[in-house]
């Protein structure tokens, strides 16, 4: 059951990607994608994914590695990076590289600090 709930997670989380490419121009759609699931990813597996773990973990481990491991995308990333290069945007390159990693990083501390003040709050999953 896991492995078809993380196959059809994925296709959901692959057709969203792609949506987000059809809206947005690259390599932005790549970052707005990365971006939302650096902030949701850390909810999902401290705050609303462990009320699962026990009754449905085949639910937890479909959302969080099927949704988000393919919405998400590290190697989309990558070839964005190396496609602006070669395109000589070399200044965009930078900005690009730099707001994926430091507002990645401080979305995915948002989301774990979120979670916790929502588990310590004892809000409902």
């Amino acid at each position: 059951m896991t492995d078809l709930m993380i196959a059809l997670c994925a296709f959901v989380g692959g057709g969203l990607r792609l949506g987000a490419t059809q809206v947005l121009p690259s390599p932005w759609a790549t970052l707005a994608v990365n971006l939302l699931g650096a902030l949701l990813l850390p909810l999902w597996n401290d705050y609303w994914g462990p009320g699962l773990q026990s009754r449905r973990q085949w639910l937890h481990v479909g959302i969080g590695t099927g949704f988000f491991g393919s919405l998400t995308t590290f190697s989309s990333f990558c070839l964005d990076v190396i496609k602006l290069l070669a395109a000589g945007a070399w200044l965009t390159a930078e900005i690009y590289l730099l707001i994926s990693m430091v507002a990645g990083i401080l979305l995915a501390w948002a989301g774990i600090t979120l979670a916790q003040h929502l588990n310590d709050q004892g809000g409902v999953h």
